[in-house]
């Protein structure tokens, strides 16, 4: 509706000021005019009194000058009586009521007396008084004194009254229609910026900060809309810095190496970054909510509103949950918790590594030097009967001393890998020397531990290894599959090429290995079951050396086995027929 516009609020209020003050300025007027049409009326009917008297005074004959004067006094709306002792019972009982009124008095004094009065209609055309307006002065006749009365009807003042109030009220009106039209103009100049101002804050509600008022008014509303624009701006900066620390903290939570997790206070997510849902997916089945767990773990801290600190453990998987309350100080309000959860379950197994480590190295390293200090008493005793038995003791501690320094190179090798020390040189070189070699090695020590070692190169020309490093991972496949096949059995090693691909399988017909140590086969000092070995002379170390070795490579490296059947490993190098871009560092 229109009166719930600030235009139609506006306008009506202009327009109705304007309407009473045009009202009241027209009745004013009006009145001001009627009272200047009967001042200026009874100031020409007393002259007009004043000059029939002196008429009358001087006139020879009184008769002929009465009639003149009447004639040319009389109309419809004016009236001349002379009233002398005679007639004064006989005139109109209008003009008797005139004569009776106290008013009157001074005129029969000589005095030209003017007043207004109401009186009956003297026509007899209705029974209602009518205003008069009545002049007299009296003066001395020949018969006496007489009075000379003259009264006219307001008709002619009525007349130019209503001309008056007519030229007022167009005058009015066309005020009031220029009013409005100004109303109008001003109200819709006023408002427009107004809605304009709503539009922009409208936008700017909807997201477009970048939303500007151009109104260039040197006014209150102009002042309004700079303010705005200025407002707009600071909203939009601010609202750009909150998005970029927004977007700078999404990417700081997405970076974290640590599961972030944001909790109302009825428990629900609020925020969780892609680690935390990865741990959850992983651990628990599911991201989309708390599992009872760490529901608890929050449900403390909110209660308690104090950080906690727990450690979980589920699905061999080890969790360190931090939690802190989130609160609203000025309200004093709990807004939730906030959680942070790292998963320690490879820091516990490098720990419990390390410490298997440590103590594998201790117990590889205890069991030849005690053979190398007993064997070394027993020759600084003499403990032995025969040169034959000294032999035999000084040939087990060569033995067990050859043990130890394959132990200490396997560690030196194992290190300088896993420090980042050693460095692969690739070059193009011939398969068929280093399988010559191989067979060379192990030829004499097939005969003797009665093994049929067979090797199959399929490889003509060169490929792009490190010659000595592959070398060195086909010695510690054949030594790990000489110590567990045992008398009678077969070796076999199949070289071939597939593409750019370079692959090698050693298969022995060894016991094999159970099925449940194969995913940790190539750990460091894992061993198998020694019971399935013919000597428990491993370091430990070999297998985890030749993975690393291939990887180096980028290649890849698989074991099949079954037990009573044998062991297979497969090797893959991927890029052994392709110039490589660089020389790999591990």
């Amino acid at each position: 509706m229109i009166w719930r516009s600030v235009v139609g609020k506006l306008s009506l209020t202009i327009v109705g000021v304007v309407s009473m003050a045009l009202i009241l300025l027209g009745m004013m007027l009006a009145q001001l005019f009627e009272n200047y049409f009967y001042e200026r009326e009874a100031s020409d009917l007393k002259v007009l009194t004043q000059s029939v008297v002196k008429v009358l005074e001087n006139a020879p004959n009184r008769g002929e000058a009465l009639t003149s004067v009447t004639q040319l006094i009389e109309s419809d709306y004016r009236t001349i009586f002379v009233v002398n002792k005679d007639n004064r019972n006989v005139l109109p009982r209008t003009v008797q009521l005139m004569l009776d009124d106290p008013r009157l008095s001074d005129a029969w004094r000589g005095e030209t007396v003017v007043f207004r009065g109401q009186f009956p209609d003297p026509t007899g055309k209705t029974r209602a008084y009518l205003p008069f307006l009545v002049s007299a002065q009296a003066h001395v006749a020949p018969d006496g004194l007489e009075l000379v009365l003259i009264y006219e009807t307001d008709e002619p003042i009525q007349a130019a009254k209503n001309k008056i109030d007519q030229l007022i009220f167009a005058a009015l009106a066309i005020a009031l229609f220029v009013t409005t039209l100004y109303a109008l103009f001003l109200t819709r100049r006023i408002t427009l910026p107004l809605r304009e101002m709503h539009t922009a804050a409208n936008h700017i509600a909807e997201g477009h900060y970048n939303m500007r008022l151009s109104i260039d008014f040197q006014d209150e509303i102009g002042s309004l809309a700079r303010s705005f624009n200025h407002m707009a701006h600071q909203l939009e900066e601010t609202m750009t810095t909150l998005k970029r620390e927004r977007d700078q903290l999404t990417r700081i939570l997405r970076a974290l190496g640590e599961g972030v997790i944001s909790v109302d206070e009825h428990l629900k997510i609020r925020l969780i970054n892609p680690h935390a849902e990865n741990l959850l997916s992983t651990i628990f089945g599911t991201s989309d909510t708390l599992p009872p767990v760490l529901t608890s773990v929050f449900k403390e801290t909110i209660a308690k509103q104090e950080e906690e600190k727990k450690t979980i453990e589920q699905g061999g998987a080890t969790l360190i949950v931090l939690t802190s309350p989130l609160t609203d100080k000025e309200k004093d309000k709990i807004l939730g918790a906030v959680g942070v959860l790292r998963d320690v379950t490879q820091e516990r197994q490098l720990d419990r590594l390390r410490h298997d480590f440590i103590a594998n190295v201790s117990h590889e390293l205890k069991t030849p030097i005690a053979m190398l200090q007993g064997y070394t008493e027993a020759l600084l005793d003499g403990v032995y009967s025969s040169p034959e038995e000294q032999r035999e003791l000084i040939n087990i501690l060569y033995e067990e001393s050859l043990r130890m320094g394959r132990l200490v190179y396997d560690l030196l090798d194992y290190t300088r890998i896993e420090t980042g020390h050693f460095e692969l040189n690739l070059e193009e070189a011939a398969i068929q020397p280093l399988i010559d070699r191989l067979r060379r090695r192990y030829s004499a020590f097939s005969a003797e531990q009665d093994v049929h070692l067979r090797i199959i190169c399929e490889v003509q020309g060169r490929a792009w290894v490190d010659p000595h490093r592959l070398e060195q991972i086909l010695i510690n496949l054949l030594d790990n599959a000489f110590r567990y096949t045992p008398k009678g059995g077969n070796i076999d090693v199949l070289i071939w090429r597939e593409e750019r691909h370079l692959k090698i399988d050693v298969a022995d017909s060894g016991s094999g290995i159970a099925e449940e140590d194969l995913p940790f086969l190539f750990e460091r000092f894992y061993k198998a079951d020694k019971a399935r070995t013919r000597k428990g002379e491993g370091t430990g170390l070999g297998l985890s050396i030749v993975k690393r070795l291939v990887e180096a490579h980028d290649g890849s490296i698989t074991v099949e086995s079954k037990l009573g059947i044998g062991t297979t490993f497969h090797l893959d190098f991927p890029h052994a027929f392709a110039p490589p871009l660089n020389t790999h560092e591990v």
